[in-house]
C-alpha cells in the first residue's frame, strides 16, 4: 500500500465560510440545543484536504451543487466539477506552480465574466505567474507541481471535490429574496406574499450563475491548494475498513452520551419536502415549517399510500404528503436498506454516510466517533464527514431541527431519530476492534 503511506493531510480544519450559507438558518437555530447541541457559526465552515502525491487530492467541503439555479438546461457539474478542473487543468501543465491563495479576491477575478470558460482561463493564468515550493513534512524541498512528484506515473492527476455535511448549505451566499419585489424573503416560510415560487437564493454574482458558479470553484479551489501548501502532517498507523447494512425502518436507540432513546420509522416525506428551497423552489401553496399540512394534499398523497396511525405518530410533528416506504410501485420509491461505513486511514477517519446530513448533525456524529476512539488511532485524529455515500436515504437533521419541518427535516425520511440511529451505529463500528 505505497500509496496510502504517502498520503498527506493538512493538520486542521479552517474556515471557508465565506464559500457557503445556511440554507435552513432558522430552523438551525434550533439545532444549538441541548443533547450534544454547539454553539459559533451557523455554518459547518471547515475544509479538509487528503493528498496522495504524484496521484490526486480530495477534498471534502461541505456545499450545495446548486450554483447554476434549477433553470439551467444544461448538463453541468456545477461548483464541484469546476473547482476540480481548475485544479486538474493547472496540474496537467509540466512546471505549473500552485496558486498564491489571496492574491486577489474572486470577485475581483470574476467580476464580469463573459463565460465559464474564460473564468477558467484566468484562474489557470494566475497559477502560472506564481513560483512556489512546498516544504515537505522533513522539510525536503518537493515539487509544487503534482505531476512533477511523480513525473513516471502513467495515470493522470485527479482531483475530487467531495461533499461532507451538506445538508442545509448553500452556494447562494447573498441569501434569498423575492423576485417580485427584490425584498427579503420571510424566513420561517421562506415565501414571498405566502409562496415559495418567488422566494429565490442569490449567488455571489447574482443574477449571472456561471459567474457564480466559477467563484465558488475558485475558494474551494484556493482552500485546497491552501491547505496543501500548510505543513503536512504524514498519515500513520492501520488501515481498516467496516462496513454495515442496517435496517432504518426499525431501529431501536438506546440512551447514551450521544443519542437520545426512541425508534425509526418506515419512510415518508412531509408536506415542506414539496416547498423546496430556496436553491431551488417547489410549487403550489406548499411552504417551509408546515407542521400541519393540508386535507386536500392529504387526499392526495393518500391515493398513493394512506398512512397508518402508528406511521404517522412515530413521524410526528412531520405532517406525512407521501408514504414513500409503502410504495412500490414501479418499484421501491425509497429505500429500508441502508448501509454505514468507517475507513480508517491511521490517523484520518472517514464516516460514510447515505444521505445529506445538516451542519449540526455532521458536527454530532463526528464528535461522538471523535470521543469513542480518543487517541487509540492517534493524537492528531482527524474525522471527516463523507455524504452521500452508497445508498442515498434523503436528509438527516438533528432531533432539534426535525421539530421545526423545514424542508430538511420533512425529508428525514426515517423519522426524528434518523441522526440518533446514524449515530449509534457510527459509534458502534469504531468500538469493534
Amino acid at each position: 500500500m505505497d500509496l496510502l503511506r504517502i498520503t498527506k493531510q493538512s493538520p486542521e480544519c479552517r474556515q471557508v465560510a465565506a464559500g457557503m450559507n445556511s440554507d435552513a438558518s432558522h430552523a438551525h437555530k434550533f439545532g444549538r440545543g441541548s443533547n450534544g447541541g454547539y454553539v459559533g457559526s451557523d455554518v459547518s465552515g471547515s475544509s479538509s484536504s487528503v493528498y496522495v502525491c504524484g496521484r490526486g487530492m480530495i477534498s471534502w467541503f461541505p456545499v450545495h451543487c446548486t450554483s447554476m439555479n434549477n433553470t439551467n438546461p444544461f448538463v453541468t457539474g456545477d461548483n464541484k466539477g469546476a473547482a476540480a478542473q481548475l485544479i486538474e487543468r493547472a496540474a496537467a501543465k509540466p512546471q505549473t506552480a500552485l496558486p498564491t491563495v489571496g492574491a486577489h479576491t474572486a470577485e475581483q477575478a470574476y467580476t464580469h465574466p463573459t463565460t465559464f470558460w474564460q473564468s477558467i482561463l484566468e484562474y489557470l493564468q494566475k497559477w502560472s505567474r506564481t513560483s512556489i515550493r512546498r516544504q515537505g513534512p522533513a522539510g525536503v524541498s518537493t515539487p509544487s507541481n503534482p505531476r512533477a512528484a511523480n513525473q513516471g506515473a502513467a495515470d493522470m492527476f485527479v482531483a475530487a471535490f467531495a461533499q461532507s455535511s451538506v445538508g442545509d448549505t448553500s452556494p447562494n451566499v447573498l441569501g434569498a429574496y423575492c423576485l417580485d419585489t427584490g425584498e427579503p424573503c420571510d424566513m420561517a416560510k421562506s415565501t414571498c406574499g405566502g409562496r415559495n415560487e418567488l422566494c429565490v437564493g442569490r449567488g455571489p454574482a447574482w443574477p449571472d450563475d456561471t459567474a457564480s458558479t466559477a467563484i465558488i470553484a475558485q475558494r474551494q479551489a484556493d482552500k485546497a491548494m491552501e491547505l496543501w501548501q500548510q505543513r503536512s502532517v504524514e498519515v500513520t498507523g492501520a488501515i481498516d475498513y467496516r462496513h454495515v447494512y442496517v435496517n432504518m425502518s426499525d431501529t431501536k436507540v438506546l440512551a447514551s452520551p450521544w443519542t437520545r432513546e426512541g425508534v425509526t420509522c418506515p419512510p415518508a416525506m412531509g408536506f415542506s419536502f414539496a416547498a423546496g428551497t430556496t436553491d431551488g423552489p417547489g410549487a403550489f401553496d406548499f411552504t417551509q415549517a408546515d407542521t400541519t399540512g393540508s386535507p386536500f394534499w392529504r387526499l392526495v398523497g393518500g391515493l398513493l399510500s394512506t398512512p397508518s396511525a402508528e406511521q404517522v405518530a412515530c413521524h410526528a410533528p412531520k405532517p406525512i404528503l407521501l408514504n414513500t416506504g409503502y410504495i412500490n410501485t414501479p418499484y421501491a420509491w425509497q429505500p429500508h436498506i441502508t448501509e454505514l461505513s468507517v475507513i480508517r486511514l491511521g490517523n484520518i477517519v472517514l464516516i460514510g454516510v447515505p444521505g445529506e446530513f445538516t451542519s449540526m448533525a455532521g458536527r454530532r456524529i463526528k464528535s461522538a466517533v471523535r470521543d469513542v476512539v480518543g487517541e487509540a488511532w492517534g493524537k492528531q485524529l482527524k474525522v471527516v464527514l463523507s455524504g452521500l455515500s452508497n445508498t442515498y436515504s434523503s436528509y438527516i437533521t438533528t432531533y432539534e431541527e426535525y421539530q421545526v419541518q423545514r424542508y430538511e427535516g420533512a425529508s428525514t425520511i426515517y423519522g426524528p431519530h434518523t441522526l440518533d440511529a446514524y449515530t449509534q451505529i457510527a459509534v458502534t463500528l469504531v468500538k469493534v476492534h
